[in-house]
């Protein structure tokens, strides 16, 4: 169980990149005229990282935390995945494995998986898609006989919606290949026949903005402690760097501060770290941004000297936790 309340802010930088698009088109997603990029899509690109035990990555990462790899394989396998660690069986029988589990064995889906403990479990079991009441006198009682439910849980650890500073603009990126000569494809647009069809839709440019909570209290029910909130530190830093993709090479996380409460009661305002991390526009708020230089982005002593008075420790991320104060 954690001990301490949590919270987090994160900036990243988007040149000519989409973090999330919209289902149907996958232009970038916005809201009023801001980029915006949904909770779900940044604890994606935190579990692709560790997705696959097998990677470079994943054993690297694991590697710095000192986890062996029996304790790789019993606690930090992901849920929302399409095997989830079982290679050798099919995605269903994968599927119908997880969903028997947590049917049957609850307790043991909170062990066996990280983003069950940290971003809490969303599958439901047959029974609970079918709205039957499962038998047992108690069944919000799961084998340790806490009051977590069996099939839903939330996590201790939720993040905001990511949205942008200043407002958006987007453009087109068209895909191009070179491919033996087809007559379907040729066109009077289109005399060679190499074109692709579909295109890369992106933001110009940006800074997005976000922050996330850990609620040491929930992590009595998810039974997160505190390996797992070292694993999603190492995971924030590069959340965008190991996700690059046609789309997204160009996005950068500039800033990333993680607070710490005295206990699990909190003992600083959130509301005011929050402020002191936001980065700022030094020109007009209505205008979307070219350059980087167009921002002002806090500083670990600027931060710190915004919340000094109050009971805090902070930790830069992207320092790899060398900024304590």
């Amino acid at each position: 169980m954690i001990q301490n309340k949590q919270f987090g802010c994160i900036a990243k930088l988007l040149e000519m990149s989409n973090v999330g698009g919209e289902i149907d088109t996958g232009a970038p997603r916005e809201v009023e005229g801001y980029g915006w990029e949904t909770s779900g899509s940044q604890k994606r690109k935190l579990r692709d990282q560790i997705e696959d035990h097998r990677t470079p990555l994943a054993q690297a990462l694991f590697a710095q935390l000192g986890i062996d790899k029996d304790e790789l394989e019993k606690r930090f396998n992901i849920a929302e995945s399409r095997h989830r660690n079982w290679h050798d069986i099919s995605e269903l029988e994968s599927r119908n494995r997880y969903l028997e589990m947590i049917a049957n064995e609850p307790a043991e889906a909170q062990e066996r998986f990280w983003d069950n403990r940290t971003f809490g479990r969303t599958s439901l079991s047959k029974d609970e898609k079918d709205g039957k009441k499962n038998d047992k006198k108690d069944d919000k009682k799961n084998n340790n006989g806490d009051n977590s439910v069996r099939g839903v849980v939330r996590g201790c650890v939720q993040f905001q919606p990511s949205k942008t500073i200043l407002p958006i603009t987007t453009i087109l990126d068209g895909l191009s290949k070179k491919a033996p000569l087809r007559k379907e494809l040729l066109s009077p647009d289109n005399p060679t026949g190499d074109l692709g069809p579909g295109a890369i839709k992106l933001v110009n440019h940006a800074v997005y903005f976000t922050w996330y909570i850990i609620d040491a209290n929930q992590s009595f029910h998810t039974k997160a402690d505190d390996r797992d909130i070292d694993l999603l530190k190492m995971l924030i830093r590069g959340m965008h760097s190991h996700d690059a993709s046609a789309s997204r090479t160009g996005t950068h996380i500039v800033m990333a501060f993680h607070a710490t409460h005295a206990s699990v009661v909190p003992s600083f305002n959130e509301f005011d770290f929050i402020r002191a991390c936001t980065p700022k526009a030094k020109g007009d708020p209505t205008v979307p941004s070219q350059s980087f230089d167009e921002y002002i982005i806090p500083t670990m002593d600027e931060i710190r000297a915004a919340m000094s008075n109050q009971d805090i420790e902070i930790e830069d991320l992207i320092a790899n936790g060398n900024g304590k104060s």
